[in-house]
Formats: structure tokens, C-alpha cells, sequence
């Protein structure tokens, strides 16, 4: 029997923290995907469908919320769990 894994796209463009996390998380057996804008973001998220999206608030040309956003516009993607991330106090 195979069973599928759960995807999850990360978002976020400080490079320190997507190599973390996707460490991490494949570790963990899931598949990772991972975006360092929001642009390339939507895109990814588009194409694979991850069931759960880590997604930065502080992020430079587009913003974690801009970008939430785009993705609740989106049909397929409206449902998605997205969870936002922030470094700060």
C-alpha cells in the first residue's frame, strides 16, 4: 500500500530558515518544497498543490500577507492551511 506524504511548500527569503526548516521536515518524511519569494511562491503552489504552506510575514518585494493574499484567491488553493511565520518579538 502506498501512502502518499503530506506536502508542504515553505516560503520565505532568508536562506538560513528554508534550509532549516526543509532539513527538518524531509527528516521527518515529508515533501518539501521551497520558495525564497512570494512570486516563485505562487507559482510553486500552483503547480504542486502542498496541503500545508509555511509562509514568512517579512519578506522583501512581496510580503507574507500580500502573498497569503494571491494564494486565498485561488481555487484550488483556497482551502490550503497556511500558516505565517515571523522572526520577530
Amino acid at each position: 500500500m502506498k501512502i502518499n506524504k503530506c506536502k508542504i511548500l515553505l516560503i520565505d527569503d532568508e536562506t538560513d530558515t528554508l534550509d532549516f526548516l526543509s532539513y527538518n521536515l524531509r527528516k521527518e518524511g515529508f515533501c518539501v518544497f521551497v520558495a525564497d519569494n512570494g512570486v516563485s511562491g505562487i507559482k510553486i503552489a500552483e503547480k504542486e498543490l502542498p496541503d500545508l504552506i509555511l509562509l514568512d510575514i517579512m519578506m522583501n518585494d512581496m510580503d507574507g500577507v500580500e502573498t497569503c493574499n494571491r494564494l486565498r484567491k485561488i481555487p484550488t488553493l483556497y482551502k490550503t492551511i497556511i500558516v505565517i511565520l515571523s522572526a520577530r518579538n
